[in-house]
């Protein structure tokens, strides 16, 4: 039975070191120690399957650009969930641990393209998981998301959310501070004021009086900027509309940088139109103790 006050992101579950591994046979995301087949791979070593593990920087290991991964090689992605309440402090998970995750074919983050496996189901395995660890207080995500409504543009003040500095370094060569730079001039020249949000560390970040919805809310934002990062999600539902650039889970919910460039106009998706792609965001969510048995990947366990 899962529960909520286990940390389930412990090495000790799975020996995974950060970067891009071999997966091997199996669909157990875990080193050999711990019933898996993963494997490091050396730079520029390929293979039929593998995992990119987390942003590998952080913990001085090489880092392989998604876009010099081969196509003849299938690979998958994991990182913190695109549903960033799941790892929000509550009675769902009340010390902030990091038990959910997401695994992306392909990319950093899930696309309209992205292919859907048979057998990969989403709300309805995530509602179980919450009521499982809620003893049935929670059974449905949007629960642990809050007040919902219909994207709005309100007001004249921008927030531009950008993530850390080293992820404008090394997927698009540039900095943090160039990316300010250019959004603060092309919103200034359309009349917008602009508040930069930098990325608390996840410590005060998932403090409830540090949540982004909170300060969307406090500052009467008209809509964010983000490049790279699920804070656009955030944004969406809490009603607040998001311009998107880079690999972004936002799809079609969000506006496209150049769209807003180019015409002004802002995407103001409705509850409705935000839950639809929820759904699939959350096919691609999973908690990490389906990482480690395999069933991630088609919904059935795999033996050691």
């Amino acid at each position: 039975m899962l529960k909520a006050n286990k940390n389930y992101g412990q090495k000790f579950y799975h020996g995974n070191p950060f970067g891009l591994n071999h997966i091997g046979d199996g669909w157990r995301l875990c080193d050999v120690e711990h019933g898996g087949t993963l494997r490091p791979a050396e730079v520029g070593e390929f293979s039929k399957k593998m995992l990119m593990f987390g942003n590998c920087w952080i913990k001085g290991r090489p880092w392989t650009h998604p876009d010099a991964i081969p196509s003849t090689t299938r690979w998958f992605y994991w990182d913190n969930p695109q549903l960033p309440h799941l790892l929000y402090q509550g009675i769902w998970n009340p010390n902030g641990y990091k038990n959910w995750c997401r695994i992306v074919e392909g990319n950093n983050a899930t696309q309209t393209a992205t292919p859907i496996r048979t057998g990969q189901t989403g709300s309805a395995r995530i509602n179980r998981q919450l009521a499982e660890v809620t003893n049935g207080e929670i059974t449905h995500w949007e629960q642990i998301v809050g007040d919902r409504h219909d994207c709005r543009l309100r007001g004249d003040v921008v927030m531009l959310c950008p993530p850390s500095g080293p992820v404008f370094e090394h997927y698009y060569k540039t900095t943090k501070g160039l990316w300010i730079q250019r959004w603060r001039r092309t919103l200034e020249d359309r009349g917008y004021t602009i508040v930069i949000r930098d990325k608390p560390i996840r410590e005060k970040r998932e403090q409830h009086q540090n949540r982004l919805y909170q300060q969307l809310q406090k500052k009467q934002i008209a809509f964010t900027v983000s490049i790279h990062s699920v804070s656009a999600i955030e944004s969406i539902l809490a009603g607040v509309p998001a311009v998107v650039e880079g690999r972004h889970p936002a799809d079609n919910i969000g506006t496209p940088m150049q769209k807003f460039i180019e015409t002004g106009e802002i995407n103001t998706p409705t509850v409705q139109e935000q839950n639809i792609w929820i759904e699939r965001l959350l096919m691609d969510t999973f908690h990490k103790t389906e990482c480690y048995d395999g069933s991630w990947y088609n919904g059935e366990k795999h033996g050691r």
